[in-house]
């Protein structure tokens, strides 16, 4: 049997058809092309953010080398509240697989290996070494909250 259409005219309607249907899948795409766009338009000014808290001039002069370094920033840490939070902030965000590792990891950031070397927990043994647990930063290690008082 033969069809009343001709040939060519079904062609045409399927192939107009088809066209009207990626049209429409094509703006589909782009609109959601233009809210993923924005999505991540959002997350990269979120992340500028944190990262220009994060690069305080202050928190780039970590790990402390000397002494004398040692005592600049405890003095920071105990007259400067800002400082505090944003040096717990940032000590927040260094992991380890488990709690002994995080806490070496945080110390290998605050404090340099020659330094490292004239502490110890309570500054006994050695007429030399000095006591951590004295210093400000090892509160900063062991508090809960990002930000303390």
């Amino acid at each position: 049997m033969v069809s009343s259409t001709p040939y060519f005219i079904s062609s045409i309607s399927f192939l107009t058809g088809s066209y009207d249907k990626a049209l429409s899948k094509l703006k589909q795409a782009e609109e959601e092309s233009d809210i993923q766009t924005a999505d991540e338009g959002e997350t990269m000014k979120r992340k500028r953010k944190y990262s220009s808290e994060d690069n305080d001039e202050w928190i780039s002069n970590f790990p402390l080398h000397s002494l004398d370094d040692v005592t600049a920033a405890e003095d920071k840490l105990e007259n400067d509240a800002a400082a505090r939070k944003k040096l717990v902030k940032k000590m927040s965000m260094i992991r380890g697989s488990t709690l002994d590792s995080t806490v070496r990891r945080i110390l290998t950031f605050l404090i340099g290996s020659s330094l490292a070397t004239k502490f110890n927990w309570l500054g006994r043994g050695h007429a030399d070494k000095k006591a951590f647990s004295n210093l400000l930063l090892k509160d900063l290690i062991f508090s809960k909250n990002s930000e303390v008082e």
